[in-house]
């Protein structure tokens, strides 16, 4: 697990699901600007973010999942995240390098909050972050 702060159970979190470090680290950044105060724990694949459930001090206010799309094991650790009692209230944001209906369909059937095209530039990051912050992660809103 990569972290930005010693003490994630005092720090409203966001977890970030990415293989590539560039891209994660990119994000992280972006999500860190934008919404001060969360930590942004960083995992590279769903056996990490396991690993990381299984020690984490904080359970995360958001999930942001880069999946897959050809892989169905994406899906399978989404069902088991769905399964579990106490992850399966974690609203889930999914990215893609694609952006295919029968995917997006069993995404929103798998309870994924929302789902959009991966952001290839800094603009669409930054695009991507501004509506992250639009789910409610605020001082006042419970997610």
């Amino acid at each position: 697990m990569e972290s930005g702060e010693k003490d994630a159970s005092k720090t409203k979190c966001i977890l970030l699901v990415e293989g590539s470090l560039a891209y994660r680290l990119d994000l992280a950044s972006s999500l860190r600007a934008e919404l001060p105060g969360y930590l942004i724990d960083k995992v590279s694949n769903h056996p990490a973010m396991f690993r990381y459930f299984s020690h984490a001090r904080a359970v995360p206010r958001l999930i942001v999942w880069c999946v897959e799309l050809l892989l169905q094991s994406d899906f399978q650790a989404l069902a088991q995240v769905r399964r579990h009692p106490s992850l399966k209230h974690i609203p889930i944001v999914a990215l893609a390098d694609d952006c295919n209906d029968e995917w997006i369909l069993r995404c929103h059937q798998m309870g994924v909050l929302a789902y959009a095209v991966r952001p290839r530039s800094v603009p669409e990051v930054e695009a991507l972050v501004k509506t992250i912050r639009l789910f409610g992660l605020t001082e006042t809103v419970a997610v």
